[in-house]
């Protein structure tokens, strides 16, 4: 299922770019859509071993209406949003997203992959597990061989995650340039979702905490990169560092 909403009854489109609490803000703005606004998510419900707090299931909406899009393409980028809502929807809605400091990013990538290949090799008949069970196990034996940087460093060197590496700019900018009206910070992100609350005349509320168990409370970002790693991502990632200011 792709994922993103096109608000009509609102007036807002919100792009779901991936590890950036995008679930959490899925779920809370999908309570305010009405029935013919476009929703593009898969089911929810919560999870135990995922989630911090219990939320309402969330059916899923709009599915199989883009078949012809990519099956990785679960994450809508901007390119494709502006074509399915049309220039009018584009140029007159109010569009945001949320953007993080691309070094933590790629560190809360590399722990869900991590967790997404352990849940993948317990489910003996899941076609990733029988199409390709003896590259999910080296991966996973390689993330417990060495310190977590070695890990984080491997991962880049390899291109595990290179479709998410491609990806994760077209959420933010189109030609170079932002594309959005307003981009929520990840680090101040219920402060932001307050402030994109006033905006759409929606009631402020807290986020509710997806997804928050993947991640080893132990290891800031700083801890999990070489100099290496740590230059790689700047480079690569150098316009978004420089347009939201971030820092390692």
């Amino acid at each position: 299922m792709k994922m993103a909403i096109i608000s009509h009854s609102r007036k807002f489109i919100f792009l779901r770019s991936n590890k950036a609490a995008s679930t959490s803000m899925m779920t809370s703005l999908l309570r305010h859509c009405a029935d013919d606004d476009l929703a593009f998510m898969n089911a929810t419900r919560f999870r135990s071993d995922l989630d911090d707090d219990a939320f309402d299931f969330v059916e899923p909406r709009c599915d199989g209406l883009f078949a012809d899009l990519p099956k990785d393409n679960f994450h809508l980028p901007a390119e494709i949003v502006r074509e399915i809502a049309g220039i009018d929807a584009w140029n007159n809605y109010f569009k945001f997203s949320v953007v993080r400091n691309p070094w933590d990013w790629f560190v809360s990538l590399y722990w869900w992959h991590v967790h997404t290949w352990h849940e993948a090799l317990a489910r003996p008949s899941s076609p990733r597990v029988l199409l390709g069970n003896v590259k999910w196990r080296w991966r996973i034996s390689q993330a417990r061989r060495s310190k977590v940087k070695h890990q984080v460093e491997r991962a880049l060197r390899l291109g595990w995650f290179e479709s998410d590496l491609e990806r994760w700019l077209k959420f933010f900018l189109l030609d170079g340039r932002p594309c959005l009206d307003f981009y929520m910070r990840f680090e101040h992100l219920h402060a932001d979702y307050g402030s994109v609350c006033r905006r759409l005349g929606l009631p402020i509320g807290p986020l509710p905490k997806t997804k928050t168990k993947i991640r080893k409370k132990s290891h800031h970002y700083r801890d999990c990169y070489t100099d290496w790693s740590r230059d790689y991502i700047a480079r690569r990632y150098a316009r978004v560092i420089e347009i939201f200011d971030y820092s390692f």
